[in-house]
């Protein structure tokens, strides 16, 4: 038990991390070449360039963060602050006939803090169990990236998104708000509708991976079968010498939301109606910051601190909702997670075990 406990589970494999990489550098030099072309401008129907200037540098840190450059948040926000100070300053330069703009680099902040702000939303596990859910869930990332089958998915749900949300966006903007600027309303539309395409596949994928992985007992380094259910509990891969037990297949068997108990789901009734709230506060910023000629934002930097703003609070109404789903998470082993029924005299086989009172899998850690 001592040498496993002291030797990391394997986070994300070398091929998922070549991937990853190879997505971070393609989205940077993209970036690089929009920001630097010569004498680029865009219509008066485009989408503000404000608004593109946060996107482009949240994804990019994400991105970066993705790639494991970067192992500390702070250590990539300092970064990202100073890259894209030296990208702004840059576009200035006689032969690219661009100017540096205050309100552009405000911009590139605003993107770098949102894409921050939802790293941390995910905090590394502290449990020993966590942590075996975690790797599962790299390894199950993995493997799911080695399948072309995936990348369809993803382009094809991200086509729809935009496909729904452009004219959706468009038709509420005109309908209810009067909206003057359909062409950046398209945009957002179709990149927030696309966002939740992914999103949505991915976390089917991802589940799916990470089932194919738990039934057939596959390494997460090298993925090849290395358990039998007449192993006993622990043992090396022998194709790679990895390290692996029997209960690191459990961690990752999703609780349904409909076992969480009530007590905790009563925090997304108070998570709706915080993001209602949200909106409006949104809704109201955008008719009364708008003081005319007198405004000390401009328009399109107005427009994004309210969907800034939006976005923050959303994001921490979220956390708000799952923080204490987070810790009952935690308490695996000495509580079910689906009922909370108390499973300390309950037995175990290969530090797996079932709740008695609803069947639910359960892996208890002793040292």
């Amino acid at each position: 038990m001592t040498e496993l406990a002291s030797r990391s589970f394997p986070q994300l494999g070398a091929a998922g991390l070549r991937i990853w990489r190879i997505i971070a550098v393609f989205g940077f030099v993209v970036a690089l070449i929009a920001t630097h072309w010569p004498n680029l401008a865009f219509g008066s129907e485009a989408p503000s360039d404000k608004i593109l200037h946060a996107v482009t540098f949240g994804v990019l840190t994400f991105l970066f963060w993705r790639s494991r450059w970067m192992n500390r948040v702070w250590i990539l926000a300092l970064f990202m602050i100073v890259y894209s100070a030296i990208d702004e300053r840059t576009q200035s330069l006689p032969w690219i006939r661009r100017h540096t703009s205050l309100e552009d680099w405000n911009a590139d902040l605003i993107g770098i803090a949102l894409a921050c702000l939802l790293i941390v939303q995910n905090p590394s596990p502290k449990t020993f169990v966590g942590k075996m859910r975690a790797a599962l869930s790299d390894a199950a990332e993995n493997e799911m990236f080695c399948r072309p089958f995936t990348w369809i998915a993803l382009a094809t749900s991200a086509a729809l998104g935009v496909l729904v949300g452009v004219p959706l966006t468009v038709a509420v903007g005109k309908l209810i708000f009067r909206d003057q600027h359909p062409w950046q309303t398209a945009f957002l539309g179709g990149v927030f509708f696309a966002a939740v395409g992914i999103d949505l596949t991915w976390r089917s994928a991802l589940r799916a991976a990470a089932l194919r992985l738990a039934r057939e007992r596959l390494c997460f380094l090298c993925g090849q079968h290395i358990a039998d259910e007449n192993q006993t509990f622990a043992g090396s891969c022998m194709n790679c010498g990895e390290k692996w037990r029997h209960a690191q297949w459990v961690p990752l068997a999703q609780v349904r939301r409909s076992a969480v108990p009530a007590s905790l789901r009563s925090r997304f009734v108070f998570g709706l109606l915080g993001a209602i709230g949200i909106m409006a506060v949104l809704f109201f910023m955008q008719v009364t910051l708008r003081l005319g000629e007198n405004q000390w934002l401009s328009a399109e930097m107005t427009d994004l601190c309210s969907y800034a703003f939006a976005i923050a609070g959303i994001t921490l109404v979220l956390r708000f909702m799952s923080a204490p789903y987070r810790r009952h998470l935690a308490k695996e082993g000495s509580n079910c997670i689906a009922c909370g029924h108390d499973l300390q005299g309950t037995s175990t086989s290969r530090e797996v075990g079932n709740c008695p009172e609803c069947a639910t899998e359960f892996v208890r850690i002793t040292e």
